[in-house]
């Protein structure tokens, strides 16, 4: 995601973040939700406004055993089932709920 988010806080560390003018960055996920099949990894897609503020991302998954999140937004599905990752961002949490399922058909 820092290639799609220059922009960010490791809200754990309570770190902030601010723009020039002192508004607070906004970040748009592109999904909130995936449906993805076993074995399959995804990268997290997004936009930020303003660009150009460089703060790392922090991202966590709920359940490993379902899906893992690495540090640049890749998620992977290791087993079937629904976990949620939560990315925290210049003080906002944003979720993407995944499932993993038999019946998912990746794009």
């Amino acid at each position: 995601l820092r290639t799609y988010i220059d922009m960010a806080v490791d809200q754990a560390n309570g770190l902030s973040a601010h723009t020039n003018n002192g508004d607070m960055p906004v970040v748009t996920l592109e999904q909130t939700s995936l449906m993805l099949p076993l074995g399959h990894s995804h990268t997290i897609n997004g936009t930020s406004e303003p660009t150009g503020l460089d703060i790392p991302v922090k991202f966590v998954s709920s359940n490993e055993t379902i899906a893992t999140v690495s540090e640049s937004g890749v998620i992977h599905t290791n087993g079937f089932g629904s976990a949620v990752i939560t990315l925290y961002y210049a003080g906002q949490t944003l979720t993407i709920n995944v499932t993993c399922s038999s019946d998912a058909q990746y794009m």
